[in-house]
């Protein structure tokens, strides 16, 4: 009886190692997971630019500049929607709210290498599941926000409308295990780098 009660015991103390371990082991993947969502948006938005792949936006009306995703005119308000190589192309990031899990991909259609909510042509989610947000990011706007922009069709990059800055981070953080993970993008190679 003893001895069982032994084995059970030894049993349940592995148990606990074996559960602990695994729990900060989908934590370490879904930092890593996020990291590689991230490189991959910004990715997206560079081979945009340098493919010269078409957006339909509005030209005049009252969504002038602004994205036409079904590409009919009656989405531009009494202008014209057109399929044109925008003037840029860039992934939005921020650290507040709910955006802080997101990435959103945009066609800078105006030119002016910002993000406007007009420009929107898809939103993904930069984390498996909801623990992971963007901490930090550098260079960073009066708005909590970081803007990379790829202009074609070489391309050129910008960040938050400048060249100011040679290297653009964003940093990842768990926010139950705290555990942090950094993607860089250098604006003279266009490295995107997911560590």
């Amino acid at each position: 009886m003893i001895e069982m009660l032994i084995s059970l015991s030894i049993f349940a103390v592995v148990t606990a190692f074996v559960a602990a371990n695994f729990r900060a082991g989908r934590q370490s993947d879904e930092i890593r997971m996020s990291t590689q969502l991230v490189a991959t948006a910004i990715r997206r938005a560079q081979t945009m630019a340098i493919s010269g792949q078409t957006v339909p936006y509005c030209q005049g009306g009252t969504n002038d500049k602004g994205i036409c995703p079904g590409g009919t005119n009656p989405e531009c308000g009494g202008g014209t929607c057109v399929r044109e190589v925008a003037k840029g192309y860039g992934i939005h990031l921020t650290t507040l709210g709910t955006g802080a899990s997101k990435a959103i991909l945009f066609a800078d259609t105006d030119g002016d290498k910002l993000f406007n909510t007009r420009e929107t042509v898809r939103t993904d989610s930069i984390t498996p599941g909801p623990f992971v947000v963007a901490s930090a990011l550098n260079p960073v706007t009066a708005g909590s926000a970081l803007d990379i922009v790829f202009e074609p069709p070489r391309p050129k990059i910008w960040f938050n409308a400048s060249q100011a800055t040679g290297i653009a981070s964003i940093t990842l953080r768990h926010t139950t295990s705290g555990q942090t993970k950094n993607v860089t993008i250098n604006l003279i190679s266009g490295q995107i780098n997911a560590d």
